[in-house]
């Protein structure tokens, strides 16, 4: 399907849709498409394709968003890069990143109500529920992403197909996108009930229905919403997770990350890459790798710090999974040009830590350079892992540690080499969880988006190095990307703090 290039997110929506009907009049129209399986996995695949690439959300406007603007990643770049911004939380309504993020989102929005909108009046047909399923959780989704971000905005469930519908956008209120995102989710988990994909995690399944429901229940309970209730129901969809006896965690958490594991039985939904072309391949591989003068260099975009490194238990697994040790090496030239050696001890705190959760390449030299540093690793949306946590939290913040809730979070703990955890008071054992989710899912995007719910970004930032002297409170949430302004005259006013008071 191919897209023309514009510069609004809505407007982006309506030409695509535009360009893609008029490839093939006579059979590619809203009256007609889709009209097998195999035209809605063209749809969503060309979706979830546009979320996956080297420059999607997932794969890059997520993490700078999600990572990098958090605590535990840096960057190469510095302010006055839309990166560099970010990271320093100096970034205004024009950030790039920014703007991508809230596009990329809707543009696979709006595909998947080119799959919904059709098939709603069709659920009669065998072959349609679970489609129609997959599509309305996947939205669910991507618009809980959009709304932890932006706050209100626009609430679009029909295809655009005209500059006016773009036009005559307005912002739907947090609560009523909350509304419309449960009752997605609500509606998939029976569409999906019973139905197993022939690819494992690569389609929305009933599980990813109830992973996103658990994790819906628990932004609601946090900030900004603060609905206490919802964790019971938090922890009851993790549960029935947990009961469907589908999934079980890798006893090696290295295991996790390599090319011939990737789809793993860990794995609820993952964007799955390949070689067959550079937009199919993940980009992650080469943009967490240190530029260090090797043929296996990457671009260094992403890193981390010395900080989360010593987070972990030295006994703890996990880190030398997800962390590698690296020092500068001046004595390289250009100087201009930053190069890494591999740390071999001394001063730890002169050491630049890189996120290689990413890095198994299962390829030659001289074809690491050939495919541009890039492999085919899935990048994981939701695992297991996961869900137990999510279970621990969600039980403990409902009625404090109970048996349930050590089981879960001490199954995360024993596949990371660690031990049990007991005896704990809830203030406690919310600490714990809340350590567990930050070293078990480091650069997988999802650290901002916890320490909004938890209500904290505010106060761990200050303490950041790049964004203490610029952080401030409205930046919990982003701007609205100040194109969206002036295409859609109607979204009212910018979020506080960015222009629109």
């Amino acid at each position: 399907m191919k897209r023309l290039l514009v510069i609004s997110l809505l407007s982006l929506l309506a030409v695509s849709c535009e360009d893609f009907l008029e490839e093939t009049p006579d059979r590619l129209t809203p009256e007609n498409f889709p009209a097998s399986p195999e035209e809605v996995r063209l749809l969503m695949g060309s979706s979830f394709n546009e979320l996956h690439n080297s420059g999607g959300y997932f794969e890059r406007a997520s993490m700078y968003i999600n990572e990098i603007a958090a605590d535990n990643a840096g960057a190469r770049r510095t302010i006055g890069h839309p990166v560099g911004d970010l990271k320093s939380y100096a970034f205004r309504a024009d950030n790039a990143e920014i703007t991508r993020a809230y596009e990329r989102l809707y543009i696979a929005i709006n595909e998947m109500n080119f799959i919904i909108s059709p098939l709603e009046s069709r659920r009669d047909e065998s072959w349609v529920p679970p489609y129609l399923g997959a599509a309305k959780a996947f939205r669910a989704y991507l618009y809980h992403d959009l709304v932890q971000l932006f706050g209100p905005i626009p609430l679009v469930t029909e295809p655009i197909e005209s500059v006016e519908e773009t036009q005559a956008a307005t912002r739907t209120p947090i609560t009523e996108v909350y509304d419309q995102i449960i009752g997605d989710l609500e509606d998939a988990e029976g569409l999906l009930e019973g139905h197993v994909w022939s690819e494992r995690a690569s389609i929305p399944n009933q599980a990813f229905a109830k992973a996103t429901l658990a994790r819906v229940y628990m932004t609601m309970a946090g900030e900004p919403l603060n609905q206490s209730e919802r964790w019971a129901q938090a922890a009851q969809k993790a549960q029935e997770i947990i009961d469907m006896g589908q999934y079980v965690l890798l006893d090696n958490y290295a295991d996790l990350w390599t090319l011939e594991n990737k789809n793993n039985t860990e794995i609820i939904l993952a964007g799955q890459r390949s070689m067959e072309g550079n937009d199919t391949r993940s980009l992650l591989n080469r943009r967490t790798r240190p530029r260090d003068g090797t043929p296996l260099q990457g671009s260094g975009t992403i890193n981390t710090n010395i900080e989360y490194y010593n987070k972990f238990s030295p006994d703890d697994e996990r880190r030398d999974a997800t962390v590698s040790l690296f020092t500068v090496n001046t004595l390289v030239t250009p100087a201009d040009t930053i190069w890494y050696t591999e740390y071999r001890g001394g001063n730890i705190n002169e050491a630049t830590p890189h996120y290689s959760k990413f890095w198994d390449s299962d390829r030659p030299d001289e074809d690491w350079n050939d495919q541009g540093r890039r492999n085919s690793n899935a990048v994981p949306i939701f695992r297991y892992a996961e869900v137990l946590l999510m279970l621990a939290e969600s039980i403990n913040e409902a009625q404090g540690p109970t048996m349930a809730a050590y089981d879960a979070i001490n199954r995360v703990r024993a596949r990371a080499g660690l031990t049990a955890l007991n005896g704990l008071t809830q203030e406690e054992f919310r600490a714990a969880v809340r350590l567990e989710r930050e070293l078990e899912f480091g650069v997988e995007g999802k650290r901002r988006f916890d320490l909004v719910r938890w209500g904290t970004l505010i106060q761990v930032m200050q303490n950041d190095q790049f964004a203490g002297s610029n952080i401030q409170d409205f930046h919990v949430l982003l701007p609205i990307p100040l194109n969206e302004f002036n295409l859609s005259p109607n979204l009212g006013e910018q979020n506080f703090g960015y222009g629109g008071e």
